[in-house]
């Protein structure tokens, strides 16, 4: 790897933007990720994610028009997700741009809030006869 990868250990979350503003992609081959804000960070900041089929990922990217997705413990299929995409640069900006739209469109404070308001409303109405 010499030179291509820097481990940081923990990182203040106001350093974050700059921080993945700096990184190519961003991999994230935990299998126990129940919503996956490390992948909606990254995607806030118009980076490709490759993360692991499980948990949140696998509903926060869109299938291949936002990132990849790799079967666990399949580290063969990691290898080469990260590696296809580190060889085409097109297509790192492309899953990068896709990644910032959807978090606009689809995540963004106003609309999970107003999702959320939807949810509360039908529980106080109790429930559906």
């Amino acid at each position: 790897l010499d030179g291509s990868l820097e481990l940081l250990g923990p990182v203040p979350n106001a350093k974050l933007p700059a921080l993945l503003e700096r990184a190519s992609l961003v991999c994230l081959p935990s299998r126990g990720e129940p919503f996956g804000m490390t992948v909606l960070e990254a995607m806030a900041c118009g980076r490709p994610v490759v993360a692991v089929d499980a948990g949140g990922p696998r509903y926060l990217l869109d299938g291949a028009a936002t990132g990849q997705l790799v079967p666990p413990n399949d580290v063969g299929a990691l290898a080469e997700a990260l590696v296809g995409l580190l060889r085409d640069p097109a297509r790192l900006a492309e899953l990068g741009r896709r990644n910032r739209e959807r978090v606009e469109a689809t995540f963004s404070l106003e609309r999970v809030v107003d999702q959320l308001e939807g949810v509360y409303r039908d529980a106080v109405a109790g429930p559906v006869p």
